[in-house]
C-alpha cells in the first residue's frame, strides 16, 4: 500500500505541476493586459496634464483681463463725473456767451464778442438772417442811409 500511495502522490504531483504552469501563464497574460491598460491611462493622464497647463495659462490671462476691466471701470466712473461737470460748465458758458452777445448787441461800440465766436450772425447791430436762410433786402434808403442815432449822446 505504501507503494501505491507514493505512486498516487507522484501521479497527483505530476498532474498538478503542469496545471500550475497554466494558471501562472494566465496570471502573466492578465498582468500584461493590465500593464497595457495602465500605459494607456498614463498617456491619457499626461495629455490631460498638458491641457490643464494650457487652461491654467488662459485662466491667468482672464484674471489679468478682469483686473484691467475693473481698473477701466473705475476710470470710466471718474470720467463720467468729469463729463457731468463739463456739461454743467457748457451750460454756464453758453449762458455767459448769450449774456455777452446781448450786451454786445445792445452796446455795439464795446465789441465784446468776435465774429468767429458768433457763428451765423452778421456784424454787431445787424439783425440775424431769417430762419429760412434767405437774405433780407437792405432798407429802402439803400446803403446811403445814415447809421442809427446813438442814444448815449457821446461822440467817438
Amino acid at each position: 500500500m505504501k507503494g501505491t500511495r507514493v505512486a498516487a502522490a507522484i501521479a497527483l504531483a505530476g498532474a498538478t505541476i503542469p496545471m500550475c504552469g497554466c494558471i501562472i501563464g494566465e496570471i502573466q497574460d492578465q498582468v500584461v493586459t493590465a500593464n497595457h491598460g495602465l500605459e494607456e491611462v498614463n498617456d491619457e493622464m499626461n495629455r490631460i496634464t498638458e491641457l490643464l497647463v494650457v487652461v491654467q495659462k488662459q485662466l491667468e490671462q482672464v484674471e489679468r483681463t478682469n483686473e484691467l476691466l475693473i481698473e477701466t471701470q473705475a476710470q470710466l466712473q471718474t470720467m463720467n463725473s468729469i463729463d457731468a461737470s463739463l456739461k454743467n460748465l457748457d451750460v454756464h458758458l453758453a449762458s455767459l456767451r448769450q449774456t455777452l452777445e446781448n450786451i454786445d448787441s445792445t452796446i455795439p461800440f464795446l465789441k465784446l464778442t468776435s465774429d468767429e465766436e458768433v457763428e451765423g450772425e452778421g456784424a454787431p447791430g445787424e439783425a440775424p438772417p431769417p430762419e429760412g436762410g434767405e437774405e433780407v433786402p437792405p432798407p429802402e434808403g439803400g446803403d446811403d442811409a445814415p447809421p442809427p442815432a446813438n442814444s448815449s449822446g457821446g461822440g467817438d
